[in-house]
């Protein structure tokens, strides 16, 4: 257009533009053409469109009914229907903070809900336009949940995020918005109270004490958890690509879980969950027993493994350092892995006697000593070459020989910090073997007259009064182990259970049949799971023993038809719901006599939990 405008004031005819496009491409995102708009018939006739969408009319009422659990595409659907009335319906709406209630208003003018009092967290999608056209106000940068502060923070621009480090907001500034938030609630918001006083309501907690060989395998996982790593959820967001070993062996300790939480939480509901079935050879509790046996067994010798090619790597790069005089040049006074040596031959590196002699055992197949560094003893031994890649890269264009010189002894002591962690890994799953193996001794033991006990932080175990009297003193029963113990870790045999059956699909979903069992006939049952490995294994046990189940799957329609006949005592008598599902929360299930919860609910938060 610039162009065109210079050549008419220099007289000159312009040049032609270029035609405007008849057809765009569609993006790769887009999905088919479910309604059939493109169609030529419909472009000549309208009522041709298979399903039109909703947004293409005006509706004189929008309900939308457990908004809550709605997201995503569903959601923007939804926010472009027109209509002059419009109603969201839920029975937990998100009101744990103020960017939620501000979410509400950018939802719809109505809500036919309420809270009494507001708790806190962050609603995903609330930054749609405004249906009220009004505004409660900014929001805080850092309030909410981590995750949907760190999606906030994505999407704000480089001025907000710094403006979020200027402006600070005062305890008054938060309390005001909340009254806005309230005033906005007391007007909208409506909460219906059903009128069920006149209904009776017992609540029973059914304890379920697991038999021995199911509370070894449980108890197996727990300390093998808490021995192992703290930060176990961080593993849930490494992509498997990029596990290093170690990563990999952790993982494999959480199975399907996305928590250490959640994985205790199913295991003490399933001695199976997050193993592999087809790997096991039986079926029964102490079958599992002795796969898990063999699979720490496993798990052990590649940690060992993994240790010995990283002492490899760290004396390779040690003697290369050494030969080329980086530690001199570089004024490093500490030797980062000969001290490492030297801590491990004064049986400092582990405070576990069996791993102390691990560690001692493969310095010598290495070569390494505090006098000597050598090549390993081992002709066969060499250390993998990812391991020394970086150590043995070139120099950049930009460094100094000064900064490769510092470059190449930091990463030796980076290797060095990373025995350590590995180290650590080789103690925690010693004990937990040691532990696994001691409560099944223990187990096997049962009707002996002394009574015993073990501790679960390092599977050291003795007669019960002596084990407790070292517990007291802050030590161990065995003088040459170093844990931390305490109170809590002093199991007696009568904890652990006692070794008789548990069944195929183990002793709290066998009990859970047979209290389903003893209903009467005409009573209807709902069984509420959480996790859907958990939830598939409780469904086969029921249809094992013949119990007729019913699950809410497949279209809207189909699942229409499952809950009205199971309001209509004509199907299954047992209706199999997820527990966090939308479905069974706007679910009509008023001829239930009986709703049996098989696992505690598992929340990221308490407020969550009680909503």
């Amino acid at each position: 257009m610039l162009q065109n405008k210079i050549a008419l004031e220099k007289g000159k005819k312009p040049a032609a533009l270029p035609p405007k496009p008849t057809s765009f491409p569609r993006s790769a995102k887009v999905g088919d053409d479910e309604w059939g708009l493109l169609s030529s018939a419909a472009k000549n006739d309208w009522t041709q469109v298979k399903g039109p969408p909703l947004a293409a009319f005006s509706w004189a009422r929008v309900v939308l009914d457990e908004f809550s659990y709605t997201e995503g595409a569903s959601l923007v659907g939804i926010h472009t229907c027109r209509g002059r009335a419009r109603w969201i319906l839920s029975g937990t709406p998100p009101l744990r903070d103020f960017s939620e209630v501000k979410s509400c208003v950018f939802y719809s003018p109505v809500i036919a809900s309420r809270a009494s009092r507001l708790t806190w967290t962050v609603f995903a999608h609330g930054r749609i336009a405004s249906l009220l056209n009004i505004h409660l106000g900014i929001d805080d940068q850092n309030e909410g949940v981590a995750d949907q502060v760190v999606i906030r923070n994505k999407e704000a621009t480089k001025a907000e995020v710094f403006r979020s480090y200027c402006d600070v907001r005062t305890k008054a500034w938060h309390a005001n918005r909340d009254r806005v938030a309230q005033r906005f609630l007391d007007q909208f918001a409506r909460q219906n109270r059903a009128e069920i006083d006149e209904i009776p309501l017992e609540i029973e907690h059914v304890g379920v004490r697991l038999p021995g060989a199911e509370m070894a395998i449980y108890r197996e996982l727990e300390h093998h958890l808490y021995s192992l790593d703290v930060n176990l959820n961080r593993l849930t967001k490494i992509k498997e690509d990029k596990q290093s070993d170690r990563d990999r062996r952790l993982r494999e300790a959480l199975g399907q879980s996305q928590s250490p939480e959640e994985a205790l939480l199913k295991r003490c509901s399933h001695f199976t969950l997050d193993l592999d079935e087809t790997l096991l050879k039986g079926d029964e509790a102490p079958d599992v027993c002795d796969f898990i046996h063999g699979l720490r067994e496993q798990q052990l010798a590649d940690c060992k493994r993994e240790l010995k090619y990283k002492v490899l790597a760290a004396s390779f790069m040690h003697r290369q350092a050494k030969k080329k005089e980086y530690y001199k040049l570089s004024n490093v006074e500490n030797e980062h892995f000969r001290a490492w040596i030297q801590r491990v031959e004064k049986g400092e590196g582990a405070g576990d006697a069996s791993a102390e002699k691990v560690l001692r055992t493969l310095l010598k197949e290495c070569g390494c000593s505090s006098e000597s560094i050598g090549k390993p003893v081992n002709a066969e031994d060499k250390h993998r070459p990812e391991d020394v890649a970086n150590f043995l890269a070139k120099p950049a264009k930009a460094d100094s020989d000064l900064d490769y010189i510092i470059g190449r002894t930091t990463i030796t002591r980076d290797a060095t910090v990373g025995l350590n962690r590995l180290v650590r890994e080789l103690v925690g799953r010693i004990r937990s073997a040691r532990y696994f193996g001691t409560v099944r001794e223990i187990l096997r033991k049962e009707g002996d007259d002394e009574e015993l006990a073990v501790l679960s932080c390092c599977g050291h175990f003795g007669p019960a009064a002596a084990v407790k009297a070292a517990v007291h003193r802050g030590k161990c029963i065995d003088d040459s182990c170093g844990a931390q113990v305490f109170n809590e870790n002093v199991l007696t045999g009568e904890a652990l259970g006692t070794d008789r059956s548990s069944g195929h699909y183990g002793y709290k979903l066998e009990t859970l049949v047979t209290l389903i069992k003893q209903t009467p006939k005409d009573d209807r049952v709902l069984v509420f799971v959480q996790f859907e490995d958990l939830f598939d294994k409780v469904h086969e046990a029921l249809a094992r023993y013949e119990i007729r189940t019913e699950i809410l799957q497949g279209t809207a329609v189909a699942q229409a038809k499952t809950l009205t006949s199971f309001q209509q005592k004509k199907g299954a008598k047992v209706l199999l719901l997820k527990a966090t599902d939308s479905s069974s929360s706007g679910a009509n299930l008023t001829m239930a006599n009986w709703a049996f919860f098989v696992s505690p609910l598992l929340t990221d938060s308490k407020a969550k939990y009680k909503a």
